[in-house]
């Protein structure tokens, strides 16, 4: 269950943005429903404002989702913050793998039909979660300059699509299976040095975002970072290197 509800992600949350170091959670199993409060007595914050919350607390709501369940918060600046998911208490079908024969559940590649014409910035999208890199999808969809034109869910298969389709950008993971998106981006870059990575992660490390740019990533943005940031960091606008 604690693949399920992120508890990992959501204790992230309060250390990093509550200024608490404890956190009280309670699991339980009702009518059919399984039930996680985290609560804290820190900062608190204002309710999310679509389109500039988070992008870490965000995906952890399309998650819930997905799975059928829902996320309510209850927060007040200075007395604290409440969040409590509720998923069924069931495993939900399992969606086709897309992709094309061969590969691994979730890459996919956009058919140049798929793509907007126009001036646009060709974008691959590299995360080993798919509902990351749907959340994502979805986020970038009202960008009119912006087309996600491939999918990957580890940095191996990131340097095939990025070798086939010679983006723009890739938006890059840290921590995957098979290679690591430092590595990989150390050997996209070498094949493709006009080709933009902007690392976008959960490690909250200066050391792992000293690797991604050693690497060669022009940005490294947390997943908990406002969408508004990713955008610019695509764009390779000035404000993308204050990650």
């Amino acid at each position: 269950m604690a693949s399920i509800f992120q508890r990992r992600k959501m204790l992230f949350h309060v250390v990093k943005h509550a200024g608490v170091k404890d956190t009280r959670l309670r699991l339980r199993r009702r009518n059919g429903r399984i039930y996680l409060a985290v609560a804290d007595e820190g900062r608190g914050f204002a309710p999310p404002v679509p389109g500039k919350a988070g992008f870490g607390l965000w995906s952890i709501q399309e998650r819930v989702e997905l799975l059928g369940g829902r996320m309510r918060i209850r927060s007040t600046q200075g007395r604290g913050s409440t969040i409590v998911l509720t998923v069924p208490d069931s495993e939900p079908p399992q969606p086709e793998a897309e992709g094309s024969e061969g590969r691994t559940d979730g890459v996919r590649t956009v058919l140049p039909s798929e793509v907007h014409s126009g001036p646009t910035l060709r974008v691959l999208l590299v995360d080993d979660h798919k509902i990351v890199r749907q959340g994502i999808r979805a986020m970038l969809a009202e960008a009119p300059d912006i087309a996600i034109v491939g999918e990957a869910g580890n940095g191996r298969e990131a340097i095939d699509l990025a070798d086939q389709l010679v983006p723009d950008v890739i938006v890059m993971d840290m921590a995957m299976p098979i290679m690591a998106g430092d590595e990989a981006t150390r050997q996209i870059k070498l094949r493709l040095p006009d080709t933009r990575v902007v690392a976008l992660s959960m490690f909250d490390d200066t050391q792992v975002a000293d690797r991604m740019r050693q690497a060669g990533a022009a940005a490294y943005l947390l997943k908990t970072a406002p969408a508004e940031e990713l955008l610019t960091a695509i764009r390779g606008q000035p404000s993308e290197q204050r990650a």
